[in-house]
């Protein structure tokens, strides 16, 4: 019965090294499948970060040019200090003369716009006075006329 015993675990272990076999052929080849995988995402991943770079690189160059203009506008701009400073002390003359400048100006073309209208109106009267003479005319002609043929 050793005897025997020996036969059956003998072919029990092949049939475990078979197995054992199988299993391990079994994960090499999803460990392979997995790898190339992985190393095709890898690949997708390198190519999809260096777009991002890039863009990101696009975008702080359009930023960095955004920011210079925006420096250069703002040196042509006036502090509120400085302009508070000029318009003090020498401001309000220079401000005077030119509000006297405008209104002079404004005054100008409502006083031409003035006459204008009243250009407008006293032609408006001339021309209701001789229509009205015409028609006074025209009816003193139709009644001596009424009057002659009776």
């Amino acid at each position: 019965m050793r005897h025997r015993h020996r036969e059956e675990s003998l072919s029990l272990r092949e049939y475990v090294d078979l197995r054992t076999n199988e299993t391990r052929a079994y994960l090499d080849l999803r460990l392979t499948e997995l790898e190339k995988r992985l190393t095709g995402e890898r690949a997708l991943l390198v190519v999809a970060n260096a777009d991002r770079q890039a863009e990101m690189e696009r975008r702080l160059t359009g930023l960095n040019e955004l920011r210079n203009e925006v420096l250069a506008d703002r040196s042509l701009f006036v502090t509120k200090d400085a302009f508070e400073l000029v318009s003090t002390r020498a401001g309000s003359s220079v401000l005077r003369e030119y509000y006297d400048e405008q209104h002079q100006n404004l005054a100008e073309r409502v006083g031409a716009n003035a006459q204008a209208i009243a250009s407008m109106r006293s032609r408006s009267a001339a021309y209701t006075a001789a229509m009205g003479m015409a028609l006074t005319l025209l009816t003193a002609v139709v009644i001596i006329i009424q009057i002659v043929h009776r």
